[in-house]
Formats: structure tokens, sequence, C-alpha cells
């Protein structure tokens, strides 16, 4: 008797274990750090609302948590909390951080314009002092200097890369 009771209350401690378990390690959640800006890239961020976005992708590439910034000056300090995030239960593992900034307002598909860092290593759910660089620039075609359009020779280059 004394080994059913001991067996049955080992049983209910984990089931009890096993669903306060995501509650604790999203609770736990908390990803920081700091975004720095390229130095050439400076006047762009000077246009108002702009936004910054710091997104935190699982292992299969997928948005998890997003923290937005209006208006940001860099270097700008981060912290992803459970409040940022998106999908509460797919975020167990490694995680990869990235940050986006445009005058749209919106995340995702980068367009002509918008500024980016490269993703991150990845990082676990409690890593702090990550460092993100918006370095890079999807750029616009532009012609060439010194080439005319009108003379059928449509030379172009990237404005910013």
């Amino acid at each position: 008797m004394k080994k059913f009771i001991f067996a049955l209350m080992i049983g209910a401690l984990a089931a009890a274990g096993y669903a306060v378990y995501p509650s604790v390690l999203r609770a736990a959640f908390s990803v920081s750090g700091e975004v720095n800006l390229a130095g050439r890239l400076a006047k762009r961020v000077g246009a108002p609302n702009t936004v910054c976005y710091v997104v935190a992708r699982n292992a299969g590439d997928v948005p998890v948590a997003i923290k937005r910034y209006v208006n940001p000056s860099f270097p700008l300090k981060f912290n992803i909390t459970a409040k940022d995030m998106l999908l509460a239960d797919s975020w167990n593992g490694p995680l990869r951080l990235e940050a986006q900034v445009n005058n749209r307002g919106q995340v995702g598909q980068l367009q002509a314009g918008d500024m980016f860092a490269g993703k991150s290593k990845f990082v676990r759910f409690y890593a702090a002092n990550v460092s993100l660089t918006v370095d890079k620039m999807l750029g616009l075609p532009t012609l060439m200097a010194g080439v005319e359009p009108d003379k059928g020779s449509y030379m172009f280059t990237m404005s910013a890369r």
C-alpha cells in the first residue's frame, strides 16, 4: 500500500511539473542586447517614423517574438520578453535574432530602402549581451554617374549595399 501511494505521489508530481514547465520557461524568456548602426547608414535613420524591429526566430526560421521601437536612437538597447512572443510554444531550442529598420512601419519582407542586420548566431532563450549591427541596405537601381539614359546605355549600380 505504501508503494502504491508513493508511486501515485510521484506520478502526480511529474504531471504537475509537466503542466507547469512551459509556463515557467515562458516566464524566464528574456533575450537582451544592443543594436548598432553602421555610420554610413546613420543619415537614413533620422527620418520621422523610422521603426526598428528586433525579431527572434526559431531553428525553423519562424518568427516567435518581435520587439518594435519607433524613432530609435542608436546604439539601441533591446530586451525581448514573453510579452513580445507571437507563438508561445514554438521557441523551444535555439533562437536567431535579426534587426530590420525601415520607414514603412512593417516587418517581414524587405523592400528597397530597408536596412537590416544579418542574423545572429544561435542563442538561448535567456541570452544577454547579444550584439547586432545594421550594416546592410536593400538598394535601388540607379544610373551610374556619367551615363546618359537617352543613349540607350543603361548601366545600373546599387545605390547602397
